[in-house]
């Protein structure tokens, strides 16, 4: 936490967020909403991305053998669905692009310690919308 203050707190010294019983207040309230309709579907997400598989195999049977309708057909028919699935990825990514700036704002408007403090249900978000970030950065690396 020290990073969010040029004079950064004393060795020990921390910010308590309570992540389970995080309610947003009054003030809260309209950001957390627009967040949380973007937030509830990341476990979806989540989900669908730890089970994507490809379609490599029937790509490289199509390649090979350019003349056999059944070999394409298997391929356009992988594949298809696929692309929706990555359009859905895509868009989602761009639906958390979109919420990410008046999270921010919220939190970074007046003291961002103090915010992170005050507004532990927008804490929370962010921090759900972080640790969703890393999961996507591991798992594709």
């Amino acid at each position: 936490m020290q990073v969010l203050r040029k004079e950064g707190r004393r060795p020990g010294e921390g910010v308590f967020v309570d992540f389970e019983k995080a309610e947003p207040s009054e003030v809260e309230a309209e950001v957390y909403a627009t967040v949380k309709a973007v937030l509830d579907r990341h476990e979806t997400i989540l989900e669908e991305l730890s089970a994507y598989q490809g379609a490599g195999e029937p790509i490289r049977q199509a390649i090979m053998h350019p003349d056999s309708e059944e070999q394409q057909t298997a391929a356009w028919d992988a594949v298809c669905p696929l692309v929706s699935k990555l359009r859905d990825f895509f868009l989602y990514s761009s639906e958390v692009e979109q919420v990410l700036p008046p999270l921010l704002e919220a939190l970074c408007s007046d003291d961002p310690i103090a915010s992170l403090e005050h507004k532990q249900a927008l804490t929370k978000q962010f921090a759900q919308i972080l640790h969703f970030g890393e999961y996507l950065r591991a798992s594709v690396l």
